[in-house]
């Protein structure tokens, strides 16, 4: 399968560098996290094209076989190419007939905005407050766990956690690997904002996981920490182009953009949770 979307692309390079499984069946990839089961954007499928009718049931018996122990259903959807070689386009808004069977098994579909960027510029509130750095020791990786189960409202806290701990050991292999970085605002000694910044020495290097604390938000920590990790991977990462992802109608968007990062392309996605739970974040 020839993977069109960076977004996508990215997703995928991600779950690998963490130590997963990337495996390409020809009609779709598949992508595996041993290390963490319950990520859903660490075991999922990618298919080229929106399935017709008559091809839900037979993906969805692929997913069961491809990923058997998976309680929720992840399906990334490759992006569509404009005639002409432009930008590619998302295949949500396109023709609203093949979702139909999908929303009647359970699933939910989005599309978010995938943005690029090759050089960045301050945010118009810059933190000068905090201290900006790598994270080092065991208290920091302690506290960019806390830091990320204090942002979720959706899970049980006990299996959240889990899910974040798992996580962090895939952050932790990306970073003892030479891949990149995961860096923080600390104010005091304390992890308020955080993002990591990983490549496969392609010259692409993506954004992953910016969280802010709770009790810290608007403070523009968020944005001056984006701008420094930005300049530290082109100047020190060997990247040539940065990749970022967000909620096309979310608040992150416009401070990435800010920062000097303009919209490229969507990425779509299929998701159903297992019973009684909510949707793990996306890479």
């Amino acid at each position: 399968m020839d993977v069109t979307s960076l977004g996508l692309r990215t997703n995928l390079m991600i779950v690998t560098l963490a130590g997963g499984q990337v495996e390409d069946r020809g009609e779709y990839v598949v992508a595996r996290s041993p290390d963490n089961p319950t990520f859903w954007w660490g075991n999922f499928l990618a298919l080229p094209r929106p399935p017709q009718p008559e091809e839900v049931s037979g993906w969805l018996d692929t997913f069961a076989a491809e990923l058997p122990t998976a309680a929720h259903r992840t399906f990334a959807l490759d992006s569509v190419p404009e005639p002409a070689g432009g930008p590619a386009t998302s295949v949500l808004g396109t023709a609203t007939a093949w979702q139909a069977p999908w929303t009647s098994a359970g699933f939910t579909s989005w599309s978010d905005s995938v943005l690029v960027a090759e050089s960045v510029r301050e945010p118009l509130h810059v933190n000068t407050e905090a201290t900006y750095r790598p994270l080092a020791s065991e208290a920091d990786w302690a506290q960019l766990v806390e830091l990320r189960c204090a942002n979720d409202d959706d899970h049980e806290p006990a299996a959240y956690r889990v899910f974040v701990e798992a996580s962090v050991r895939g952050i932790r292999r990306m970073v003892a690997d030479g891949h990149g970085q995961w860096w923080g605002a600390f104010i005091g000694g304390r992890l308020l904002s955080t993002m990591g910044l990983f490549t496969d020495g392609s010259g692409v290097a993506r954004y992953q996981n910016v969280d802010t604390h709770p009790d810290a938000r608007r403070l523009g920590l968020a944005g001056t920490l984006a701008y420094r990790v930005g300049r530290w991977g082109l100047a020190e990462l060997g990247a040539r182009q940065l990749v970022i992802v967000a909620e096309p109608t979310g608040m992150a968007i416009a401070l990435y953009r800010q920062v000097g990062f303009v919209d490229a392309e969507p990425v779509d996605q299929l998701e159903k949770a297992p019973p009684g739970d909510a949707p793990t974040p996306a890479p």
